[in-house]
């Protein structure tokens, strides 16, 4: 990346100074069309596997799982990412607008990732 400096013995000429290197493609972040996240639920007694289904049918949902402890369900959904909506905003919306109308959820909370990385599992 250059930038114009001016000259300080010449107020009229002009000179482009290398800032530092332009980016190569491996340091140049990669902006995913799909946005993947998690969110957990706490429902209501009895009602676990009914939610299960019912998130399970929904498009953006790839995994659903029926866990012990505090938390009841775990989902991990897929989302396509909007350029002028943040990404947290994408998935608050899902989450309001889809999730929790689902009879039985109690709560939710939402896992925004910091950093991330994915193994394939072939």
């Amino acid at each position: 990346m250059k930038i114009l400096t001016r000259s300080k013995m010449n107020t009229t000429f002009w000179t482009a100074t290398t800032v530092f290197p332009p980016p190569s493609s491996s340091t140049v972040p990669i902006l995913w069309p799909k946005l993947s996240n998690s969110f957990l639920m706490n429902v209501e007694a009895k009602r676990e596997l009914k939610i299960v289904e019912k998130l399970f049918a929904l498009p953006e949902v790839r995994e659903v799982h029926a866990v012990h402890g505090s938390i009841d369900i775990l989902a991990k959904i897929a989302l396509t990412r909007d350029l002028i909506t943040s990404d947290a905003e994408v998935i608050g919306q899902f989450v309001h607008a889809k999730a929790r109308l689902i009879d039985g959820i109690i709560s939710t909370q939402t896992l925004i990732p910091g950093a991330s990385k994915i193994k394939n599992m072939d």
